[in-house]
């Protein structure tokens, strides 16, 4: 009885692992879906739309962006974790919904480590610190100094309340005791005209925002949020460079394909070779630096190796800023 127990269990397991060879040896068979996070026009969503393009050519079969913004991209993932784990949904994540959000978000509905696989980091954007151009500064080092000079007569911008830029600009801050005001603004375009405007000393943008504020003349980029200087404004010093060396202050802005776990190995192994062999292309590099984004192009397990080396930077990062979970 146990002998045959033990058959059928075996047999039922390969029966099982069978029909997961079969499903993919035949995906796709029909359209996958890619669910951005932000809005239609964004950068993230740029980057999507340039993927999807060239994953339609290499697979054969219609790859659709839908836009499902809201709740600081916690919405498109939602939805990712609602549909299939069968290989026809994908989603673009970044560190603000995948990793800051689990600080800053009382009774987040996942847990991103236990229900999303990584399957290849796409593109980064590089962040910047800049100035109202009649600060007398030219790198983040001198920001700091005078800062501290003004004895609390200083505020800085962030596009929202326990953004990116709000817990960074805060942590520097109380890092080197600088008594400053918090302005968050709806978005990082209004922040950027508050510090042409002189409403505010100091903002932290994505480096192509702050460089089309800066050809105004009313703003000045004096620091980059980076392991190395950009190779795209290597005239940008990098932070680490200034003394004020923190991993906080070399994160990226990348963001990568995620998938619900439970999506069988073999899809998740094509999809990121397919990806890896998308962005080797030359061209390909090329028009993601013409919207402004570095190719990045990973693999499964530099993204992760990425995403988990960054949970405890954005922790340290909350906590200091005092974010209280919304």
């Amino acid at each position: 009885m146990i002998k045959k127990i033990f058959c059928s269990f075996v047999a039922c397991v390969g029966l099982t692992a069978a029909a997961a060879a079969s499903a993919a040896d035949d995906w796709p068979n029909r359209p996958i879906t890619i669910i951005v996070p932000s809005g239609a026009g964004g950068s993230t969503d740029n980057v999507a739309r340039l993927v999807s393009e060239q994953l339609s050519k290499q697979l054969g079969q219609a790859v659709v962006v839908e836009n499902k913004a809201g709740a600081s991209g916690i919405i498109g993932l939602q939805a990712a974790l609602r549909a299939p784990a069968d290989g026809y949904t994908f989603v673009i994540a970044y560190p603000s919904n995948l990793i800051a959000s689990q600080f800053i978000m009382k009774d987040l509905p996942f847990d991103a480590k236990r229900d999303f696989v990584p399957i290849s980091g796409l593109a980064i954007n590089e962040m910047v610190l800049s100035v109202n151009s009649s600060i007398p500064v030219t790198n983040p080092r001198e920001l700091v100094e005078w800062a501290k000079s003004k004895s609390g007569d200083v505020t800085y911008g962030s596009y929202g309340q326990g953004s990116y830029a709000h817990m960074v600009a805060h942590y520097l801050g109380s890092k080197n005791q600088i008594d400053a005001l918090h302005a968050p603004y709806k978005s990082e375009q209004p922040m950027l005209i508050a510090l042409a405007g002189d409403e505010i000393a100091y903002g932290i943008s994505v480096v192509t925002a702050g460089k089309r504020m800066q050809d105004t003349g009313k703003t000045r980029m004096i620091g980059m949020f980076s392991p190395h200087r950009s190779t795209v404004y290597p005239d940008i010093p990098t932070f680490k460079e200034m003394g004020i060396d923190d991993p906080a202050f070399s994160l990226l802005g990348w963001n990568g394909l995620f998938a619900r776990k439970e999506t069988p190995p073999e899809i998740l192994q094509k999809m990121e070779k397919t990806l890896l062999d998308i962005m080797s292309v030359p061209e390909m590099r090329e028009r993601l630096v013409a919207i402004s984004s570095l190719p990045w192009g990973s693999t499964s397990k530099a993204l992760d190796e990425v995403w988990t080396a960054e949970i405890p930077v954005y922790r340290a990062l909350s906590e200091s800023a005092g974010i209280v979970k919304q």
